[in-house]
């Protein structure tokens, strides 16, 4: 079956759960794509306090406006080593964790039904093996490490960003041969020159247009503001657009296309250490955190144009401005700012992303971007509506000490927490 086969295969099965307009519409620019040369080398913001802004008439979405009495519990149902990235699979209920020093793990979730088909009970068991082990190609430690895990929308491939032993950020495609990692078929699909070892990025997503959606760090902020600089951005490509000679193609869509003002790979710009990249299943909005040197941000980038369009061309400030009112000097033009901010009082220190919540566990959340902080390790929730916050606050649940590492989603939209320690926990509903 070829992709567009594909494409309408998996939008008849998925669409109630991630929206068939979604899925049809990443069939449409797959065919409109322009080659890129092989291994590439190289708003309304909420304010500092968090503020609530009124939203425009008409805006409000359907669902809960406020998360008053909202209220979460963490359940521990497996443990890994120090896990930096969680994903899932189209076509499987399992759950593949990327752990820092290489190593992806599969955790097995099997579902006991009831007479009546219902899940009874859920077990989930971490393999002893892992899926997939690079842990003597690349440095681990601080930043460094196995940091981005993604595969492609019809589950055939995985996409793992890591830094090898000679330095830099990579993203490398291997192909999966039923439930199993086919180590034979590889490429490299992004090598970038990273100075430095500190906040080199690496957070990887799959759009609701299929492509594939790379966070890059710049802690300097000189490289962010440089439209032909691949650092310090939100990196898109085609990795199944490319031929023998070619490791991807770049979207039509991506704004330097052309490779003319900047290089065509960049679909955003003013990152500085973004930790967290995620889709929203429903409305195609992509949410991105990034960690400040004193404002950490929360950014809403939404799909007014379809899917395939949040984000395009935006310019977050990082290298001239920190958050909506952080001073590095003048914002750049058409400044997007975040839409919830917060600064390292109170014991926090970096922003965790974050998911929107689309399960069925916990009604009171629907909608709701839940996110963290790593040290305090306290999880949040933001509800947005118009671009704007219309509440926002503390759910009642953290991990308790050690550090927060991640929160992620599973097939049915529930939310996982995972710390550095290596604790994986579920949200429930408290009570």
């Amino acid at each position: 079956m070829n992709h567009r086969g594909v494409c309408r295969l998996l939008a008849f099965v998925l669409a109630p759960v991630l929206g068939g307009a979604l899925l049809l519409s990443s069939c449409g620019e797959r065919a409109s794509t322009t080659k890129a040369r092989g291994a590439t080398t190289v708003t309304t913001g909420a304010g500092p306090s968090g503020s609530v802004a009124p939203a425009p008439p008409g805006s409000l979405p359907t669902g809960p406006t406020s998360l008053e009495g909202v209220a979460v519990q963490l359940r521990q149902v497996a443990a890994v080593s120090e896990p930096t990235a969680m994903t899932t699979r189209t076509g499987y209920p399992n759950l593949y964790v990327a752990e820092r020093s290489g190593r992806v793990r599969q955790v097995t979730v099997k579902h006991q039904l009831d007479n009546n088909g219902n899940i009874r009970k859920t077990d989930y068991a971490v393999e002893r093996g892992a899926l997939l082990d690079l842990s003597r190609q690349l440095r681990s430690g601080d930043d460094a490490g196995l940091g981005g895990l993604a595969f492609s929308s019809d589950g055939r491939k995985l996409y793992v960003s890591f830094t090898p032993t000679d330095g830099g950020l990579r993203v490398d495609e291997f192909a999966m041969a039923d439930d199993r990692v086919d180590t034979s078929a590889r490429r490299t699909i992004l090598d970038i020159d990273h100075p430095g070892g500190t906040a080199p990025g690496g957070a990887l997503a799959t759009g609701p247009d299929g492509f594939l959606y790379l966070a890059t760090g710049d802690p300097t902020g000189a490289a962010a503001q440089d439209p032909r600089s691949l650092l310090g951005k939100l990196l898109r490509v085609d990795p199944e657009g490319g031929d023998d000679d070619q490791a991807y193609s770049i979207p039509d869509s991506n704004p330097f296309r052309d490779g003319l003002s900047g290089a065509p790979e960049v679909w955003l710009s003013g990152l500085r250490d973004p930790i967290g990249v995620s889709f929203d299943p429903k409305s195609g909005d992509l949410w991105l955190t990034d960690r400040g040197e004193t404002i950490e941000e929360v950014n809403l980038l939404r799909a007014s144009g379809g899917a395939g369009t949040a984000g395009r061309g935006a310019n977050l400030g990082w290298g001239q401005v920190e958050g909506a009112h952080g001073g590095r000097g003048t914002p750049p033009p058409g400044h997007t700012a975040p839409l919830f901010e917060y600064n390292h009082d109170h014991g926090n220190c970096a922003v965790v992303g974050g998911r929107v919540y689309r399960g069925k566990a916990i009604p009171g959340l629907e909608n709701a971007y839940v996110f963290g902080d790593r040290c305090t390790g306290e999880l949040r929730g933001v509800l947005s509506g118009g671009g704007v916050v219309l509440d926002q606050r503390e759910l009642g649940a953290g991990t308790g000490g050690p550090p927060l590492a991640f929160i992620a989603s599973d097939p049915g939209g529930e939310l996982w927490v995972a710390t550095v320690s290596g604790q994986l926990y579920r949200i429930e509903p408290a009570g």
